[in-house]
């Protein structure tokens, strides 16, 4: 294709088509590129751009749905492999439709990626279950960038990062390590405070581990429940949503600024 390339890149939940203008060297190579579509399922929050383009935003609980609904629409043909892809997209956002962020046009297209994909929508998410249980190899800073987004609530920088697994307990028992993993991350990306919580897949319930003091107080201030001294965690029952149910209700519990940002 020469020095025209482009190519899809997936950064946080936002899909963008970026084309780049690359100069083979072997002693240097320039790139530029720029956004030219975004699809998502985010509210907007700071989106900035140098052109015109195109927005496609839908109330949807994973991007997946409106890529796929995008590529019917389009006449696109989805390959078996893609459709697997999209299936598992929509099940890992939607934790198996257990969410609070799933619609039914989520459930629909997942009914069709299944057929399209011949899988058993059922045993394929438990399959994705047990995958997600297997954290062991995974050093503490991974685990916190997981899954994980940067904001500013009532003025503080906050990253929020959620891992989600069946067996919380074999995440939490890298507790003194992750809180250490934390204190390194704030000092080293200029935060004001990490607050990491563990969704217990199963129970349908959110635990969160505490890296500071001030994290605990933000915590236990918006969602009224407490750290437990012998656990060294606070139970939040019935949250698993991070968009749905943790930002707003950290934007709620905030007195002195109602803005919160996403960067």
């Amino acid at each position: 294709m020469g020095d025209l390339s482009q190519r899809r890149r997936s950064q946080s939940s936002t899909r963008t088509i970026r084309t780049s203008f690359q100069k083979a060297s072997r002693r240097r190579r320039s790139t530029r590129s720029w956004t030219t579509t975004s699809s998502d399922h985010h509210k907007l929050s700071g989106l900035t751009n140098s052109e015109p383009l195109e927005v496609d935003m839908r109330s949807l609980c994973s991007a997946t749905s409106i890529l796929y609904s995008r590529a019917t629409t389009a006449g696109l043909k989805i390959t078996k492999p893609i459709a697997g892809l999209m299936l598992a997209g929509i099940l890992s956002d939607s934790l198996g439709f257990k969410s609070p962020t799933t619609t039914e046009m989520d459930k629909k297209h997942a009914e069709e990626l299944a057929v399209l994909a011949g899988l058993n929508m059922t045993a394929f998410f438990e399959g994705m279950v047990a995958a997600k249980a297997k954290v062991d190899q995974m050093s503490p800073m991974h685990l916190l960038k997981l899954d994980s987004k940067v904001y500013t609530i009532g003025g503080e920088k906050l990253r929020v990062s959620v891992v989600e697994t069946p067996r919380p307990e074999d995440v939490l028992k890298k507790k003194v390590s992750l809180v250490h993993a934390m204190k390194k991350m704030v000092e080293d990306e200029k935060l004001d405070d990490v607050l990491f919580f563990v969704i217990d897949i199963k129970h349908e319930t959110a635990l969160f581990l505490p890296g500071s003091n001030s994290a605990s107080a933000m915590v236990e201030k918006a969602f009224h429940t407490w750290v437990h001294e012998d656990s060294g965690v606070a139970l939040i029952p019935g949250v698993l949503s991070r968009k749905k149910q943790i930002i707003p209700a950290l934007e709620a519990a905030v007195v002195t600024k109602s803005e919160v940002t996403e960067l």
